[in-house]
């Protein structure tokens, strides 16, 4: 940390950059958020892409700044402008949402495009949404699934959940209630409550003769943990018919998903 501040102080940007961030994250230093923001700037005045874009997302939220969506948006920009493809994808959802600057969807779906040929699942996931609803584009829903695919194999559990859905609807796709369990138990294994809740009614639909109502029960659990209204509800439904012997075995089965859930994050 000391050859960082000393570089830092001879004006080196990255080194600024990156003693900024050390302040922001408080692991390595208690969490300073001014002092953050002082080397942070300096970083960005020197041309910075990832300053540019720490010190945008800054203003936007009013950490260790005042809050201010026009001077969030100009760093933004000048992260995005320098081809930073997080920058991108953030100016993407800015002009998408109308968030910190007048809505634009036509220049969204511009930023999302920049951003999604570098490979940002994040902006390929948003581009599909954007695509398939026709916002700022003629809709395709073949192009959509195209760029939801892009992110899913990229780990996108959002994309991923919409991947299971289109398989599971036969929309974009061949109807193929198999991929539809794939990619919904990869969105559900990553901790995404709505696939979980999904899983919950793919496994309720049964692949074979009966529903597995162990799992239907686990992922509603889940589900419903993590703040779904209508898992909960259903769940306390389910609850009211269901053997105590397999509600039994369906929390062990939920226990041992969060018990190995730290794990999980590390593969993520």
């Amino acid at each position: 940390l000391e050859w960082v501040r000393k570089s830092a102080e001879q004006g080196y940007g990255p080194a600024q950059y990156q003693l900024g961030m050390v302040h922001l994250e408080g692991e390595i230093v208690e969490r300073n958020r001014s002092e953050a923001i002082r080397w942070i700037r300096k970083a960005a005045e020197q041309g910075s892409p990832h300053a540019e874009l720490q010190l945008g997302l800054a203003y936007f939220i009013g950490a260790g700044v005042p809050k201010d969506p026009a001077m969030a948006m100009k760093w933004v920009l000048l992260a995005a402008e320098h081809e930073l493809a997080d920058a991108e994808a953030e100016a993407g959802v800015r002009y998408a949402t109308g968030v910190g600057v007048e809505k634009d969807e036509k220049k969204a779906v511009a930023w999302f495009k920049k951003a999604a040929a570098k490979d940002h699942p994040r902006a390929q996931f948003n581009l599909g949404l954007m695509v398939e609803e026709g916002r700022g584009i003629r809709p395709n829903r073949t192009a959509a699934a195209r760029w939801y695919r892009e992110s899913a194999e990229r780990g996108h559990p959002k994309a991923q959940l919409k991947m299971a859905m289109l398989y599971n609807q036969g929309l974009a796709f061949s109807k193929d209630p198999a991929e539809a369990m794939r990619w919904g138990g990869q969105a559900a294994e990553q901790g995404l409550p709505e696939a979980q809740y999904y899983m919950a009614m793919l496994y309720s639909q049964a692949l074979g003769d009966t529903p597995d109502l162990t799992r239907v029960h686990m992922w509603l659990s889940l589900a419903a943990e993590a703040g779904v209204e209508d898992a909960r509800v259903d769940l306390e439904k389910l609850e009211v018919t269901m053997p105590e012997a397999q509600v039994t075995v369906a929390n062990q089965l939920a226990a041992e998903w969060r018990q190995d859930r730290p794990s999980r994050s590390k593969r993520e």
